[in-house]
């Protein structure tokens, strides 16, 4: 199931990190390699981020790397753009969160959504 919420990679950057207490260095990064390369193409204002959350029910027979291993997939769709995946393993139902730049690191095109896409 793939949840879709607004919030305030050819070279697609994925940072993928794994689920534990804390914070890796690339969460601890991915906030401002995301805002230098809205700087690099002067798209500082608007939307910054989306967030998609990739659940799978508690009874599914799946292990955390074969979850891990879907968000990177799911990642490739946003070719071009930076992502970091983290995949948490703290609740009952296994999820990854996927964190997308709005601008592309190759380009400078916003990503932009509207009912053709």
């Amino acid at each position: 199931m793939l949840h879709k919420t607004k919030r305030p990679y050819t070279k697609m950057v994925i940072k993928s990190t794994s689920y534990y207490r804390g914070k890796t260095a690339a969460q601890k990064t991915a906030y401002a390699e995301f805002m230098a390369t809205k700087k690099q193409y002067a798209k500082e204002k608007g939307v910054y981020f989306y967030q998609y959350v990739q659940s799978f029910k508690p009874d599914e027979k799946i292990s955390s790397n074969e979850i891990h291993q879907m968000g990177i997939e799911l990642a490739r769709y946003f070719e071009g753009y930076e992502v970091l995946i983290a995949t948490h393993i703290d609740r009952d139902h296994y999820h990854n969160h996927l964190i997308v730049n709005s601008v592309s690191c190759e380009n400078g095109k916003k990503l932009q959504f509207n009912e053709k896409t």
